[in-house]
């Protein structure tokens, strides 16, 4: 099944880049997983493309955050839609509320999803043993 559409991902872990990798190939969409550093790979906006950057802003450095939101912002002026997931965390990130300021003034929106879940037993056992709630899954998302 051929969807005309394909992605390029990057991730650092190798394991990451295989699941996504099988996953393109699962669905019929061309594409390219590789291993890399997102701060490095070269984010193009162009009218049509889509820039996702899904469970990775939380897990870098302040100041790598700072680039990755420029990048961002430039894609989604030269045309790009830009989205942004990240988990719903208990404790406070500070960066989240700077990026949605920025997204919002673009013309953009914040949202937060729940999902009602049952989950089979191990699995709730699982995420309850880890101090997830697992009766829901939860995201919080930016779009451009």
């Amino acid at each position: 099944m051929e969807s005309g559409s394909s992605i390029n991902g990057v991730d650092k872990h190798p394991w990451a880049v295989s699941e996504a990798s099988w996953t393109y190939r699962q669905f019929g969409i061309g594409g390219y997983a590789g291993q890399g550093d997102m701060i490095r790979a070269p984010i193009r906006g162009r009218k049509g493309h889509g820039i996702l950057a899904a469970y990775s802003i939380n897990e870098i450095d302040d100041d790598s955050r700072v680039v990755m939101l420029t990048k961002l912002l430039d894609a989604r002026e030269q045309g790009a839609h830009v989205l942004v997931i990240e988990p719903i965390a208990k404790r406070a990130l500070a960066w989240w509320a700077e990026w949605q300021d920025r997204f919002m003034a673009g013309g953009g929106r914040a949202d937060e999803w729940r999902f009602r879940i049952d989950l089979p037993e191990r699995q709730r056992l699982l995420g309850r043993s880890a101090g997830l709630d697992p009766r829901e899954l939860t995201a919080r998302s930016l779009w451009m």
